[in-house]
């Protein structure tokens, strides 16, 4: 079901949950390495990180089909009409 998905993030979202998502990534590894930030937010920062780099690379949220959120209303471009078709 999620692969068949439409796709309901737009490229600023994009942008944000990419960036976010690496910097959170960043710190989950970087809490396993050192000690900026306690041990036990280490799975979590990584594992939220994660998902939010996943969502944002693929372009598709569940929790934001459900909630029927989508913000690529407006910010296509052909290309990504194209793409989809």
């Amino acid at each position: 079901m999620f692969l068949y998905m439409e796709r309901n993030v737009g490229r600023t979202d994009q942008v944000v949950r990419i960036s976010g998502g690496v910097v959170l990534l960043g710190l989950g590894v970087n809490a396993v390495m050192d000690t900026c930030v306690p041990d036990l937010y280490a799975p979590l920062f990584a594992g939220i990180g994660g998902v939010i780099l996943g969502t944002g690379i693929i372009r598709k949220c569940p929790i934001c089909k459900v909630t029927g959120i989508d913000t690529t209303e407006g910010s296509e471009t052909e290309e990504d009409e194209a793409a989809q078709e």
